[in-house]
């Protein structure tokens, strides 16, 4: 039995350094051009209808990227969990994604036990720069999350979030969006993404 889960392991060790390679090594680099990159996270199981994605993001099977999807540099997706991101939504350079952790008892971090939780963001959305979304968080759509923020609770449709933990600043007013937005728009979008940072719309909310 001992063996025979040995075998399974180093299987199943195998067969993550395989993924690994072929998305975040070989898809990840800055030598790929973005249509090879596409097809290298194809064939490592992402789930990607986008070619917008940048260099050295690192992400793994679990994660869903629908139609014109803009990822920046850096881009972390823990492969705990599965991390769905809806249609013509953008996240900035090294924002992360987290879908697992540790609890916290009395006696400390409880390393045994290990949670997760899935992590869901709207379509036409933006994450900014440096961003962390923790588990089992719901972004909505049409909804923008300021770069630095660190979001531990859903995000309601329309609504601009911000700071530590993030908070909601205010509502986006809500306009027709047009469903088929050029690949290219979102990708020059996409160099930009961040700039709207957590001081800039906290001084938006501060009364004058």
């Amino acid at each position: 039995m001992k063996v025979r889960r040995l075998c399974y392991q180093v299987w199943l060790e195998l067969g993550m350094l395989a993924q690994g390679f072929i998305v975040n090594v070989l898809g990840g680099s800055v030598l790929t051009p973005r249509p090879i990159r596409y097809l290298l996270y194809r064939l490592g199981g992402v789930k990607t209808q986008s070619a917008e994605i940048f260099p050295r993001c690192v992400l793994g099977h679990r994660a869903h990227l629908g139609r014109h999807v803009g990822l920046g540099w850096g881009v972390f997706i823990d492969n705990s969990a599965e991390v769905h991101i809806g249609d013509h939504t953008i996240v900035g350079p090294q924002a992360t994604f987290l879908t697992s952790g540790h609890p916290i008892g009395p006696m400390g971090v409880q390393r045994e036990v290990f949670e997760k939780g899935p992590i869901r963001v709207g379509a036409h959305s933006w994450v900014g720069a440096r961003a962390v979304v923790m588990p089992g968080v719901t972004i909505g759509d049409h909804t923008v999350v300021a770069g630095g923020s660190v979001v531990t609770k859903d995000c309601e449709d329309f609504g601009l979030y911000a700071g530590v933990p993030a908070k909601k600043i205010r509502s986006l007013q809500s306009s027709p969006v047009q469903e088929n937005v050029p690949a290219q728009a979102t990708v020059k979008t996409n160099t930009v993404v961040g700039t709207v940072s957590t001081t800039d719309a906290l001084q938006e909310a501060t009364p004058a």
